[in-house]
């Protein structure tokens, strides 16, 4: 590591004391890069909380007053879809990188390890970098992290092609990453602590059905506050549901996609399917623990213990979550789903909450409508 300048040096210091303080996230994330901006210096940034099991982004920890409209486009037209793949942010993630540099000369793409670079050709890497209209003067990617587990994810770009990002300067990012990814680690759970005790905005999950755009074609009024719950929206949704989306469409199979955001009422689990209307999508978003006050229509004949598998079901978890709240093993919530779904007449999970969703949730909502209308 080269010796530091005056501004790095301040910065360090400044890191290493917001690390101490015991500040709020998304506090602690705006102040963490408002002195890495001293020191390195760019003209945009985001920085995004990650969830734990998939490397999604979840969460809009801090972001530049300038980032809004290039963060939404971002995030609906170019997340997870690059075809330069070591751009990706769950790829570095996941490859154990800590902060490299996308730059269009890509033997100036500092921090990676040549293996990942090979993977293109130098002229392909050129001529992707200005096909996804990547910011002309590079990025800084980071993945911050607190004992070799992801916690958070920087993207910081530059817009004058004269002004790429010096090697010293990844560098100096690099070497504050631990410290970065720790301090915030301890914020965020240090947030999610004294969020255990208010209420969840509503104890209900909400259903969203979306356009191929994302824009939002139906929502059940228990959407709109967990809507709410998960942040600022960048247009019509917040980051955790673009995320979903963005990985829901990259992905080969038709396999739901999922992940939790920790909020000030709790954690918040998105799960986005397929809606059966061709490109549109089903969103579910629930409060990530039991519901409550949801009543299986008693039509349907189910047992006990197959009732209580949909209820986690229409929280959007996977056989093995159910198992593990219900104390019983994977096999068995298969062999109770089988017959869900043989007494129900479908052949899917995602038909179990369309039914549940026309049975209990949609006489209301019209109900409601009529009400309004009169």
């Amino acid at each position: 590591m080269p010796r530091l300048s005056q501004a790095q040096d301040r910065a360090r210091r400044q890191i290493n004391d917001l690390a101490a303080r015991g500040l709020p996230a998304p506090e602690l994330a705006t102040r963490i890069a408002a002195a890495l901006q001293a020191a390195v210096g760019w003209d945009g940034f985001r920085l995004f909380g990650l969830d734990q099991r998939t490397n999604l982004v979840n969460s809009l920890l801090a972001a530049s007053e300038n980032d809004a409209d290039a963060r939404l486009e971002w995030l609906r037209e170019v997340y997870l879809a690059l075809p330069t793949r070591y751009a990706e942010l769950p790829v570095l993630a996941r490859a154990g990188a800590h902060s490299v540099a996308f730059q269009e000369d890509q033997a100036r793409c500092w921090g990676y390890a040549r293996r990942d670079l090979a993977v293109m050709t130098p002229d392909d890497h050129y001529r992707h970098y200005h096909e996804t209209r990547s910011p002309v003067g590079g990025t800084i990617l980071s993945i911050f992290r607190h004992q070799n587990r992801p916690v958070a994810a920087m993207q910081a770009y530059r817009r004058d092609p004269q002004r790429p990002y010096r090697r010293s300067e990844v560098q100096f990012v690099q070497m504050m990453g631990n410290t970065i990814g720790s301090a915030l680690a301890a914020a965020i759970d240090r947030d999610a602590a004294l969020a255990m005790s208010p209420p969840c905005p509503t104890a209900a999950s909400g259903i969203l059905l979306l356009d191929a755009r994302g824009g939002i074609q139906f929502a059940t009024p228990a959407a709109d506050p967990l809507l709410d719950a998960l942040g600022p929206r960048e247009g019509p949704l917040p980051t955790a549901v673009w995320s979903a989306l963005a990985a829901y469409r990259q992905q080969e199979t038709a396999q739901a996609i999922a992940l939790t955001v920790q909020t000030g009422g709790g954690p918040v689990r998105v799960e986005v399917s397929a809606s059966g209307d061709g490109e549109g999508r089903a969103v579910v978003l629930a409060p990530d623990r039991p519901p409550v006050g949801l009543r299986i229509p008693a039509s349907w004949g189910l047992t006990p213990r197959e009732s209580d598998i949909v209820e986690h079901l229409a929280l959007g978890k996977t056989n093995a979550a159910i198992a593990d709240a219900l104390f019983v093993s994977a096999h068995t919530v298969e062999w109770h789903l089988r017959a869900v779904f043989e007494k129900l007449g479908v052949q899917s999970r995602q038909e179990v909450l369309a039914a549940l969703f026309r049975q209990t949730l949609l006489p209301t909502i019209e109900q409601v409508t009529l009400v309004g209308a009169a």
